[in-house]
């Protein structure tokens, strides 16, 4: 992998990790709010549910790009081991203290919507820390309980996308179409775009080539096109026509990220901002607990979710908790190994860019 093609990957990185985080603003999309049925939800549309939607599927073509150029050769059980030490154990972390600090809410008054919705037993406790068979608590987390999933089954699908990489993808954009993917998978997209990714890898197609104007723009605007047309060909139709069109979609939006990342490489504040990359796991992992202590303080001097001070909230908590998270990394590279793998799953040395382990 050159450089650039590094940095790239980088930037898409930093830049979809951002904008995953405005799906998850308290207190979310699905709420009644400024941004989502009030006069800001042009902003709503835009920020959360287009870009913040879209760049779960364009971070995991980047891991299946990125599982197959790396690590698809290895065992299923080091694949497993080193996914339950640099995914999931830094995870489960942050899961529970997401549900310390949802129950310290209600002891204060300001009981948390995400503790009401966990079901009732150990059972819906268990899903609500880790996400088995049930969503869990910190719906941002979801993500990567689906993430990990979709690695384990990539790497049992890995021979058939060897031989035939187109069948493979095939495949995979069918599995949307079942009527049932749970519990194995609750969003089957992530593992269409991380096949989708691994194919790519296979046939020798590399990010840096796909982010190239000729490539990225034209599968860009053209699939973006296509989503809208179908959009307003058949308002309404339902299945399959919202699958078509979501998936039509996401690829479009993610090819222009791509291209974003290509126009970005040679900026030497972009290269800066690369450099962010390492921490944005540590941003994605604590993002809902550091809004979460800001959104009290807001809520009570600066107004509601319906106030329209509500928008500068909005816009600005993912930006500012992806730069704490860089200040924060900073710090945890001076934490011993252990401290490291169980908040970010990864050993950094203090002001080494290169992980270690």
């Amino acid at each position: 992998m050159t450089r650039d093609e590094s940095i790239q990957i980088e930037l898409v990185r930093v830049i979809c990790i951002t904008c995953m985080m405005w799906v998850h603003v308290t207190p979310g999309l699905a709420v009644a709010s400024y941004i989502s049925d009030g006069p800001g939800a042009a902003a709503g549309v835009f920020f959360g549910e287009t870009l913040g939607r879209v760049s779960v599927t364009t971070l995991s073509f980047v891991s299946g790009y990125l599982f197959w150029s790396t690590g698809v050769t290895k065992p299923l059980p080091d694949i497993a081991r080193r996914l339950g030490f640099s995914i999931l154990l830094p995870m489960l972390v942050w899961s529970a203290i997401f549900l310390v600090m949802a129950w310290l809410r209600g002891r204060i008054g300001a009981p948390s919507n995400a503790v009401a919705l966990v079901g009732e037993g150990w059972i819906g406790w268990l899903n609500g820390w880790t996400g088995l068979a049930g969503r869990t608590a910190n719906q941002s987390l979801f993500f990567v309980r689906d993430l990990i999933a979709a690695t384990l089954m990539l790497r049992l699908m890995a021979p058939l996308v060897r031989m035939s990489p187109v069948l493979s993808v095939l495949i995979a954009i069918g599995v949307n179409f079942l009527p049932h993917t749970e519990p194995l998978l609750f969003r089957p997209q992530i593992f269409t775009f991380m096949v989708l990714g691994a194919a790519c890898a296979r046939s020798g197609w590399t990010i840096a080539r796909l982010a190239e104007p000729r490539f990225s723009l034209v599968w860009g605007f053209g699939f973006s096109i296509a989503a809208t047309l179908l959009y307003h060909l058949y308002p309404g139709r339902g299945f399959p026509f919202e699958i078509i069109h979501d998936l039509l979609r996401r690829a479009g939006i993610g090819c222009l990220i791509v291209a974003i990342a290509y126009a970005l490489v040679e900026n030497p504040t972009a290269r800066s901002v690369a450099e962010w990359g390492r921490h944005s796991y540590l941003a994605y992992l604590s993002h809902a607990c550091v809004i979460g202590v800001f959104w009290l303080p807001w809520s009570r001097i600066a107004g509601s979710e319906h106030d329209p001070s509500y928008l500068l909230f909005f816009l600005a908590m993912p930006p500012l908790c992806m730069v704490l998270a860089v200040q924060a990394g900073q710090l945890v590279d001076r934490l011993p190994p252990f401290l490291q793998i169980a908040l970010r799953g990864r050993i950094f040395r203090a002001n080494s860019p290169s992980p270690q382990g």
